[in-house]
């Protein structure tokens, strides 16, 4: 999606895999929140961006998605 000049970034973040808190949360599993975090981004889309802007994210997005190998 960046290549189509759309910013996407991670959209849930797990405090124990934060390099401040690797070495106080070693060894803690939390796999909901892992899972959560490997599979989410944030995609822009926010009230003052016009219909144009919002059918390119969504265009784009659908175009690229991946699906996940179960």
């Amino acid at each position: 999606m960046l290549d189509a000049g759309i910013a996407t970034r991670r959209g849930i973040m797990t405090s124990h895999r934060e390099t401040a808190y690797k070495n106080e949360c070693a060894g803690l599993s939390l796999p909901v929140s892992e899972n959560a975090a490997d599979n989410s981004i944030i995609l822009p889309l926010y009230v003052p961006m016009s219909s144009e802007d919002v059918k390119k994210v969504i265009e784009n997005f659908k175009a690229n998605i991946l699906v996940p190998v179960a």
